[in-house]
Order: structure tokens, then C-alpha cells, then sequence
């Protein structure tokens, strides 16, 4: 099956980032190998990160550390919210 090509990370606009839960200053709790913190790292500071997740997977607070990237926004089945401005 052909992969098609590689997108280089500042040619992207749009990161769909799925995580297990976020808060709304844009934290994210993934699955702890860091695969998406890595690509996010990357990224331009005019592309926009939105975490895919449910309502139930939205709290007060996500723990992070110095290695979390945040997101811009969240996106649920309830609605799209804009998150606290990037640290």
C-alpha cells in the first residue's frame, strides 16, 4: 500500500491531536510515549493544535510537565472551545 508522500511539520496548518483527556488552557494528557508533544514541538507558531476528544475527557486541570505540549482549541460533540493562549 503506498503511504503517500511526507508532509514536512511546518508545512501543516492543522494538527488533529487525539489525547485520553485535556483541560482548557490547552493541556493533554496522552499516552505517555510523547509521539505527539514530539511533532507538536515543531510546529509553526501559526498553526492551531485541536484536541479531538468527548465532553466526559474535558477536566479543571490535566497534569504536565516541561515536555507537554498544549493545544488551541478542544473539539467535542458538544462544540469547539478555544483554549488559553499558548505559554
Amino acid at each position: 500500500m503506498d503511504a503517500g508522500a511526507v508532509i514536512p511539520v511546518h508545512e501543516i496548518d492543522v494538527f488533529l491531536t487525539p489525547g485520553l483527556a485535556f483541560d482548557l488552557s490547552g493541556g493533554r494528557l496522552g499516552n505517555g510515549a510523547g509521539f505527539y508533544d514530539r511533532i507538536l514541538s515543531k510546529r509553526r507558531s501559526d498553526s492551531q493544535a485541536i484536541g479531538i476528544t468527548l465532553d466526559s475527557r474535558v477536566f479543571g486541570a490535566v497534569p504536565m510537565d516541561e515536555l507537554d505540549e498544549r493545544v488551541d482549541w478542544v473539539a467535542t460533540e458538544s462544540g469547539v472551545m478555544e483554549c488559553s493562549p499558548r505559554r
